[in-house]
């Protein structure tokens, strides 16, 4: 398993772009994982809040375990993440990956949320996307 900042470093030293997937269960990490081991490439699942809803923790942990198992370099990102109680709650899962949306702010809120996520998230090694 890569972090994304490390496959988006390697995907800017090299030109290319990094697939990020987003999965809502078992089946839809292992076919992404699969087709990234058939064209030998790097990817990222992503997991939307929505989809916490009904996995929760335990859709965090299939996805970490079915990046680490992957024999090309993947990460695990949460996307479009837009209230502080599920950054902590993916964070205690063990993702350090995660977007920030704030869009739904005016601008002050919008970077006051943005600094939140990025101090929680920075402060366990992670990258945010904003």
């Amino acid at each position: 398993m890569a972090s994304t900042l490390e496959l988006l470093r390697a995907a800017q030293a090299g030109g290319y772009a990094v697939g990020a997937f987003n999965v809502y269960n078992l089946e839809g990490a292992l076919a992404v994982v699969a087709a990234a081991e058939q064209e030998r490439c790097p990817a990222i699942l992503q997991i939307h809040p929505a989809a916490l809803v009904h996995g929760g923790s335990p859709l965090v942990a299939l996805c970490l375990e079915a990046a680490r198992r992957a024999t090309v370099p993947m990460a695990v990102h949460l996307d479009h993440c837009t209230d502080l109680e599920t950054v902590r709650a993916v964070l205690a899962a063990g993702l350090t990956s995660v977007m920030a949306d704030g869009s739904r702010l005016d601008y002050e809120g919008n970077v006051a949320f943005t600094a939140e996520v990025a101090a929680m998230v920075h402060a366990r090694g992670g990258c945010v996307e904003a």
